[in-house]
C-alpha cells in the first residue's frame, strides 16, 4: 500500500479525535475528503489481512486512551 502511514494517521485521528472527513482533509493539505474516507477505508482493509499492522495501530491507540 502506498503511503501507509500518511493513511493510518488519518485513520488515527478519525478514531482518537473523532473528527469529520472534511476537517482531517483540511489537517492534511487535501481539497475533498473523499480522499481521507479511501484511506481509511484502505487502513481498514490493511489490517484485515495484515495482523501486524492491527496490533500497530491497536498499540497506538491504546497510549492515548489511558
Amino acid at each position: 500500500m502506498r503511503n501507509t502511514p500518511r493513511k493510518a494517521a488519518m485513520y488515527l485521528v478519525q478514531i482518537l479525535c473523532g473528527c469529520r472527513l472534511t476537517e482531517i482533509a483540511a489537517a492534511f493539505g487535501l481539497q475533498h475528503y473523499g480522499g481521507v474516507s479511501y484511506a481509511i477505508q484502505a487502513i481498514k482493509r490493511e489490517v484485515e489481512v495484515d495482523r501486524k499492522t492491527g496490533k500497530k495501530l491497536k498499540r497506538i491507540i491504546n497510549r492515548f486512551d489511558h
